[in-house]
């Protein structure tokens, strides 16, 4: 039996691990009655266009615009969601941030950090409902020469901590879909 929202046929992998660190892709992780609850939730919403606004620590000069909101005022974003998450993972978590992104074809993040502190991690969860060989989330391993790309699927978390250099991407230009990415922004707490 699984707990309570959470998905019973999770599929957790470690794809990167550095002494307590660690990037890790967490498939099929809300329960289907969840997942459902978060789809039907942007069906409904207005997207609102976040050009040049991005308070993420970027290493390269301007952004490219893109579709965000704002959810840390949100309950069943920064509870209900959030309560999941954290028994999920068991730890003493403070939520610093927590938005939507929305991305289409040339809408493409600059590589960025989340946050220089130490003892930070983000949490992306999908909902994109298609397959493609594009809009993908690419992560830096540090010290080393590689990029890991991850696709965006649906019901999909990638877990990793916050200074790991990373980006999003939109679909190509033959989708018409909206690439999201939920992330919520925390601080591990001792």
């Amino acid at each position: 039996m699984s707990a309570i929202g959470l998905h019973e046929n999770i599929k957790e992998f470690i794809i990167y691990k550095k002494n307590d660190e660690e990037i890790k892709i967490i498939d099929n992780f809300f329960s289907d009655n969840v997942l459902k609850e978060i789809v039907d939730y942007f069906k409904t919403i207005d997207w609102k266009c976040q050009c040049i606004k991005d308070i993420n620590t970027n290493l390269y000069s301007g952004d490219t615009a893109y579709w965000r909101i704002e959810l840390m005022e949100n309950a069943f974003f920064n509870s209900y969601l959030n309560n999941i998450i954290e028994k999920y993972f068991n730890k003493n978590m403070k939520l610093n941030r927590l938005y939507v992104v929305g991305q289409m074809y040339g809408q493409d993040s600059n590589f960025h950090i989340d946050d220089k502190e130490p003892n930070t991690y983000t949490f992306c969860f999908y909902i994109n409902d298609i397959i493609d060989d594009d809009g993908s989330f690419f992560i830096r391993i540090p010290d080393k020469k590689t990029i890991l790309n991850i696709e965006p699927i649906m019901n999909r978390s990638v877990i990793f901590p916050s200074n790991y250099i990373h980006k999003g991407s939109g679909f190509n230009r033959f989708s018409d879909k909206l690439r999201i990415c939920i992330a919520w922004k925390y601080k591990i707490l001792e």
